[in-house]
Protein backbone atom coordinates (compact mmCIF):
# COMPACT_ATOMS: atom_id res chain seq x y z
CA UNK A 1 0.00 0.00 0.00
CA UNK A 2 1.62 3.41 -0.84
CA UNK A 3 0.99 5.80 1.41
CA UNK A 4 3.08 8.68 -0.33
CA UNK A 5 5.02 11.36 1.81
CA UNK A 6 3.39 9.68 4.79
CA UNK A 7 5.72 6.36 4.62
CA UNK A 8 8.98 7.54 3.82
CA UNK A 9 11.22 6.04 6.39
CA UNK A 10 10.98 2.23 6.77
CA UNK A 11 9.30 2.51 10.43
CA UNK A 12 6.86 4.99 9.44
CA UNK A 13 5.95 2.71 6.57
CA UNK A 14 5.73 -0.53 8.47
CA UNK A 15 3.68 1.48 11.23
CA UNK A 16 0.83 2.49 8.84
CA UNK A 17 0.93 -0.59 6.91
CA UNK A 18 0.26 -2.76 10.38
CA UNK A 19 -2.51 -0.37 12.10
CA UNK A 20 -4.15 -0.04 8.12
CA UNK A 21 -4.14 -4.03 7.49
CA UNK A 22 -7.73 -4.53 7.21
CA UNK A 23 -8.46 -1.07 6.45
CA UNK A 24 -10.82 -0.40 3.23
CA UNK A 25 -8.54 0.58 0.26
CA UNK A 26 -11.27 2.98 -1.14
CA UNK A 27 -11.21 4.83 2.93
CA UNK A 28 -7.08 4.55 2.78
CA UNK A 29 -7.00 6.97 -0.23
CA UNK A 30 -9.84 9.36 1.22
CA UNK A 31 -7.90 9.55 3.84
CA UNK A 32 -4.85 10.00 2.59
CA UNK A 33 -6.45 12.92 -0.19
CA UNK A 34 -7.50 14.50 3.48
CA UNK A 35 -4.13 14.54 4.97
CA UNK A 36 -2.22 15.70 1.60
CA UNK A 37 -5.10 18.87 1.80
CA UNK A 38 -4.48 19.41 5.05
CA UNK A 39 -7.79 18.66 6.31
CA UNK A 40 -6.14 18.32 9.62
CA UNK A 41 -7.13 21.28 11.40
CA UNK A 42 -5.27 19.83 15.38
CA UNK A 43 -3.93 16.51 16.85
CA UNK A 44 -2.95 16.50 20.58
CA UNK A 45 -0.82 13.55 22.02
CA UNK A 46 -1.50 13.06 25.92
CA UNK A 47 0.40 10.10 27.41
CA UNK A 48 -0.84 7.25 24.98
CA UNK A 49 -4.55 9.04 24.00
CA UNK A 50 -4.48 10.77 20.37
CA UNK A 51 -7.62 13.63 20.00
CA UNK A 52 -7.81 15.11 16.75
CA UNK A 53 -9.73 17.60 14.56
CA UNK A 54 -10.48 16.48 11.05
CA UNK A 55 -12.58 18.59 8.27
CA UNK A 56 -14.98 16.89 6.29
CA UNK A 57 -15.98 17.25 2.58
CA UNK A 58 -18.50 20.04 3.62
CA UNK A 59 -16.33 21.68 5.63
CA UNK A 60 -18.27 20.24 9.07
CA UNK A 61 -15.18 19.54 11.92
CA UNK A 62 -15.31 15.45 13.39
CA UNK A 63 -13.47 14.59 16.37
CA UNK A 64 -11.63 11.59 16.52
CA UNK A 65 -9.91 9.83 19.21
CA UNK A 66 -7.12 6.80 19.28
CA UNK A 67 -5.84 5.14 22.55
CA UNK A 68 -2.83 2.93 22.28
CA UNK A 69 -1.99 0.27 24.20
CA UNK A 70 0.81 1.52 27.49
CA UNK A 71 4.13 -0.06 27.11
CA UNK A 72 4.39 -1.71 31.04
CA UNK A 73 7.54 -0.08 33.21
CA UNK A 74 9.62 -2.89 33.63
CA UNK A 75 9.31 -3.49 30.26
CA UNK A 76 10.43 0.16 29.61
CA UNK A 77 13.20 -0.08 31.67
CA UNK A 78 14.35 -3.43 30.27
CA UNK A 79 14.72 -2.26 26.62
CA UNK A 80 16.13 1.03 27.78
CA UNK A 81 19.15 -0.81 29.37
CA UNK A 82 19.37 -2.96 26.36
CA UNK A 83 19.23 0.43 24.25
CA UNK A 84 22.08 1.23 26.38
CA UNK A 85 24.40 -1.18 25.47
CA UNK A 86 23.75 -0.76 21.79
CA UNK A 87 25.72 1.73 20.29
CA UNK A 88 24.95 2.09 16.78
CA UNK A 89 21.05 2.17 18.27
CA UNK A 90 21.97 4.99 20.35
CA UNK A 91 23.84 6.85 17.33
CA UNK A 92 20.73 6.60 14.89
CA UNK A 93 18.23 7.99 17.49
CA UNK A 94 20.78 10.75 18.22
CA UNK A 95 19.89 11.01 14.20
CA UNK A 96 16.41 10.97 14.77
CA UNK A 97 16.56 7.48 12.64
CA UNK A 98 15.82 3.73 13.59
CA UNK A 99 18.00 1.14 12.76
CA UNK A 100 15.62 -2.23 11.53
CA UNK A 101 17.36 -4.29 14.17
CA UNK A 102 15.86 -2.15 16.68
CA UNK A 103 12.86 -4.90 16.50
CA UNK A 104 15.22 -7.33 18.17
CA UNK A 105 15.21 -5.04 21.10
CA UNK A 106 12.18 -4.61 21.34
CA UNK A 107 11.31 -8.01 21.10
CA UNK A 108 13.50 -9.16 24.14
CA UNK A 109 11.74 -6.60 26.20
CA UNK A 110 8.09 -7.76 25.08
CA UNK A 111 7.52 -4.32 23.00
CA UNK A 112 5.42 -4.41 20.22
CA UNK A 113 5.74 -0.75 18.75
CA UNK A 114 4.28 -1.84 15.54
CA UNK A 115 0.67 -1.85 16.89
CA UNK A 116 -1.79 -4.79 15.95
CA UNK A 117 -5.04 -2.93 15.24
CA UNK A 118 -7.18 -5.24 17.47
CA UNK A 119 -5.44 -3.81 20.45
CA UNK A 120 -6.10 0.27 19.42
CA UNK A 121 -8.69 1.74 20.77
CA UNK A 122 -10.65 4.27 18.06
CA UNK A 123 -13.65 6.55 17.65
CA UNK A 124 -14.84 8.93 15.49
CA UNK A 125 -18.68 11.10 15.49
CA UNK A 126 -18.95 10.36 11.98
CA UNK A 127 -20.86 6.77 13.01
CA UNK A 128 -18.83 4.53 9.84
CA UNK A 129 -17.14 1.39 10.42
CA UNK A 130 -13.42 2.55 12.08
CA UNK A 131 -11.07 3.00 10.96
CA UNK A 132 -13.00 5.57 9.35
CA UNK A 133 -12.09 8.20 6.62
CA UNK A 134 -11.12 10.79 9.93
CA UNK A 135 -9.00 8.66 11.85
CA UNK A 136 -6.46 7.32 8.70
CA UNK A 137 -6.21 11.00 8.00
CA UNK A 138 -4.72 11.31 11.53
CA UNK A 139 -2.66 7.89 11.37
CA UNK A 140 -1.38 9.71 7.94
CA UNK A 141 -0.32 12.73 9.81
CA UNK A 142 1.44 11.11 13.21
CA UNK A 143 3.14 9.01 10.19
CA UNK A 144 4.55 12.51 8.86
CA UNK A 145 5.82 13.47 12.23
CA UNK A 146 7.09 9.79 12.61
CA UNK A 147 9.33 10.29 9.59
CA UNK A 148 11.58 13.04 11.04
CA UNK A 149 11.09 11.91 14.81
CA UNK A 150 10.25 8.43 15.26
CA UNK A 151 10.16 8.47 19.00
CA UNK A 152 6.81 10.00 18.32
CA UNK A 153 5.86 6.77 17.86
CA UNK A 154 7.32 5.28 21.67
CA UNK A 155 5.56 8.75 23.05
CA UNK A 156 2.40 7.00 22.02
CA UNK A 157 2.80 4.61 24.44
CA UNK A 158 3.99 6.60 27.40
CA UNK A 159 7.44 6.04 26.62
CA UNK A 160 10.00 9.24 26.08
CA UNK A 161 13.35 7.84 24.36
CA UNK A 162 14.96 11.29 25.48
CA UNK A 163 15.18 9.62 28.79
CA UNK A 164 17.47 6.89 26.83
CA UNK A 165 20.35 9.10 27.05
CA UNK A 166 20.30 9.48 31.01
CA UNK A 167 18.72 6.30 31.68
CA UNK A 168 20.69 4.18 34.73
CA UNK A 169 20.11 0.57 35.39
CA UNK A 170 19.38 -0.49 38.47
CA UNK A 171 23.08 -1.90 40.20
CA UNK A 172 23.23 -5.87 40.19
CA UNK A 173 24.50 -7.81 43.06
CA UNK A 174 27.31 -9.47 40.90
CA UNK A 175 30.54 -9.91 42.25
CA UNK A 176 32.51 -7.76 39.72
CA UNK A 177 36.15 -8.32 39.23
CA UNK A 178 38.38 -6.32 41.55
CA UNK A 179 41.82 -7.72 40.73
CA UNK A 180 44.94 -6.08 42.09
CA UNK A 181 47.45 -7.13 39.48
CA UNK A 182 47.16 -5.91 36.01
CA UNK A 183 49.16 -6.95 33.12
CA UNK A 184 50.12 -3.11 31.26
CA UNK A 185 51.93 -2.92 28.10
CA UNK A 186 55.03 -0.94 27.95
CA UNK A 187 56.51 0.03 24.55
CA UNK A 188 56.77 -3.73 23.24
CA UNK A 189 57.48 -5.39 26.48
CA UNK A 190 55.28 -5.98 29.61
CA UNK A 191 55.38 -6.31 33.47
CA UNK A 192 53.46 -7.48 35.96
CA UNK A 193 52.40 -4.51 38.16
CA UNK A 194 50.19 -3.81 41.64
CA UNK A 195 48.04 -0.66 41.32
CA UNK A 196 48.49 0.45 44.33
CA UNK A 197 52.63 0.61 43.12
CA UNK A 198 51.81 1.70 39.64
CA UNK A 199 53.02 5.34 40.27
CA UNK A 200 55.95 3.95 42.38
CA UNK A 201 60.09 2.92 41.36
CA UNK A 202 60.91 0.43 39.17
CA UNK A 203 61.31 -2.44 40.88
CA UNK A 204 58.32 -2.55 43.44
CA UNK A 205 56.19 -4.83 41.12
CA UNK A 206 55.86 -8.71 41.48
CA UNK A 207 58.72 -9.40 38.91
CA UNK A 208 61.72 -7.10 38.19
CA UNK A 209 61.12 -4.73 35.22
CA UNK A 210 62.27 -5.62 31.59
CA UNK A 211 64.27 -3.92 29.65
CA UNK A 212 62.50 -1.87 27.41
CA UNK A 213 65.16 -0.72 24.85
CA UNK A 214 64.17 -4.32 23.14
CA UNK A 215 61.05 -6.89 22.53
CA UNK A 216 60.72 -9.43 24.74
CA UNK A 217 59.81 -11.73 22.50
CA UNK A 218 62.53 -11.94 20.78
CA UNK A 219 64.18 -12.88 23.28
CA UNK A 220 62.37 -15.60 24.39
CA UNK A 221 64.16 -18.56 22.27
CA UNK A 222 67.85 -16.59 22.68
CA UNK A 223 70.29 -18.54 22.85
CA UNK A 224 68.74 -21.85 21.80
CA UNK A 225 69.63 -23.29 18.23
CA UNK A 226 69.05 -22.43 15.28
CA UNK A 227 68.33 -18.23 16.56
CA UNK A 228 69.46 -15.51 15.01
CA UNK A 229 69.04 -13.30 18.26
CA UNK A 230 72.66 -12.17 20.06
CA UNK A 231 70.69 -10.64 22.81
CA UNK A 232 71.21 -12.73 25.81
CA UNK A 233 68.16 -14.55 27.49
CA UNK A 234 65.88 -12.48 29.41
CA UNK A 235 63.09 -13.71 32.33
CA UNK A 236 59.83 -13.30 31.33
CA UNK A 237 56.80 -12.37 33.86
CA UNK A 238 55.40 -15.21 35.31
CA UNK A 239 51.18 -15.33 35.60
CA UNK A 240 50.52 -17.32 39.03
CA UNK A 241 47.00 -18.26 37.61
CA UNK A 242 45.70 -20.13 40.70
CA UNK A 243 46.19 -16.91 42.78
CA UNK A 244 42.77 -15.45 40.10
CA UNK A 245 39.32 -15.57 41.35
CA UNK A 246 36.82 -17.68 39.43
CA UNK A 247 34.59 -15.34 37.47
CA UNK A 248 32.93 -17.65 35.04
CA UNK A 249 29.58 -16.96 36.51
CA UNK A 250 30.00 -13.15 36.59
CA UNK A 251 31.83 -12.59 33.21
CA UNK A 252 28.47 -13.53 31.21
CA UNK A 253 26.41 -11.22 32.79
CA UNK A 254 28.47 -8.27 31.91
CA UNK A 255 28.87 -8.98 28.49
CA UNK A 256 26.01 -7.28 25.82
CA UNK A 257 23.42 -8.97 24.63
CA UNK A 258 24.65 -9.17 20.97
CA UNK A 259 28.13 -8.67 20.92
CA UNK A 260 29.97 -8.35 17.04
CA UNK A 261 31.39 -11.51 18.00
CA UNK A 262 28.66 -13.52 18.91
CA UNK A 263 25.21 -12.31 17.42
CA UNK A 264 23.18 -14.98 17.66
CA UNK A 265 23.32 -14.24 21.20
CA UNK A 266 24.73 -17.58 22.84
CA UNK A 267 27.29 -15.93 24.01
CA UNK A 268 26.37 -15.91 27.42
CA UNK A 269 25.87 -19.37 27.92
CA UNK A 270 29.30 -20.47 25.34
CA UNK A 271 31.44 -18.38 27.63
CA UNK A 272 31.51 -20.69 31.18
CA UNK A 273 32.82 -23.40 28.90
CA UNK A 274 35.30 -21.75 26.95
CA UNK A 275 36.44 -20.19 30.45
CA UNK A 276 37.46 -23.50 32.17
CA UNK A 277 38.98 -24.64 28.33
CA UNK A 278 41.10 -21.43 28.43
CA UNK A 279 41.77 -22.35 32.33
CA UNK A 280 42.84 -25.94 31.89
CA UNK A 281 45.24 -24.77 28.62
CA UNK A 282 46.71 -22.13 31.23
CA UNK A 283 47.58 -25.34 33.77
CA UNK A 284 48.76 -27.17 30.63
CA UNK A 285 51.35 -24.10 30.16
CA UNK A 286 52.62 -23.85 33.41
CA UNK A 287 53.53 -28.35 33.69
CA UNK A 288 55.22 -27.74 30.32
CA UNK A 289 57.33 -24.59 31.63
CA UNK A 290 59.34 -27.29 33.92
CA UNK A 291 60.62 -29.57 31.22
CA UNK A 292 63.47 -28.82 29.38
CA UNK A 293 63.36 -26.65 26.03
CA UNK A 294 63.26 -28.33 23.20
CA UNK A 295 66.23 -27.49 21.39
CA UNK A 296 68.12 -28.53 24.83
CA UNK A 297 66.33 -31.98 24.86
CA UNK A 298 67.32 -32.68 21.28
CA UNK A 299 70.74 -31.76 21.30
CA UNK A 300 71.25 -34.11 24.31
CA UNK A 301 69.36 -36.85 22.49
CA UNK A 302 71.72 -36.72 19.64
CA UNK A 303 75.26 -36.34 22.03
Amino acid sequence: MDFGQYGNTWWSRKWLETLLAGADASVVATGLRYAIREQVKSIDIVDNRVISVVKGPNGGLHNNYIVFPLFARERCEMFMSLLRQQPSEMLALNNKALNESIEILLAKSGLQLFDDPEKVKMGCDCRDPLPCKYTVATFLKIAEQANSDPGVLFKLHGMDLSMAKNFTAAPADLDAPTESSLVRTLGKASRLVDDDAAEAAPGNGRVDDLDLSEDSSASLFAGTTGSSSRTPPQQLPQFDFGEWKDYSRVLPAMLQNFPKFCPPGTSRRTLPTSWKAATSTFAATRVLTSFPSTSAHTTRRRS
